[in-house]
C-alpha cells in the first residue's frame, strides 16, 4: 500500500519537475520535450520508490520468531 501511494504520488512530483524545467529550457523541440519528460518522471519514479523502501525498511517490525520453534518440537 506505502508503494502504491509512493508511485501514485511520483506523478504530482514529475509535474513539479517537468513544469519548471520547460520554462527555463525554453524554445524546445517535441524530442527535447519527451526526453525531459522522461527524465522528470524517471528522476521523481527513483526518488518515491526509495523513499517507500526506506519507511517500509525503518519501521518493519522485526520477525516473528515462533515460526521456528514450532519446527523443531
Amino acid at each position: 500500500m506505502i508503494r502504491a501511494f509512493a508511485i501514485g504520488l511520483s506523478i504530482a512530483t514529475m509535474r513539479l519537475i517537468f513544469v519548471p524545467a520547460l520554462l527555463v529550457l525554453a524554445n524546445l523541440t517535441a524530442a527535447q520535450i519527451a526526453t525531459v519528460s522522461v527524465a522528470s518522471f524517471t528522476a521523481a519514479f527513483v526518488a518515491h520508490a526509495s523513499a517507500a523502501e526506506l519507511w517500509i525498511r525503518l519501521t518493519r517490525r522485526s520477525a516473528v520468531t515462533g515460526v521456528g520453534a514450532a519446527e523443531t518440537a
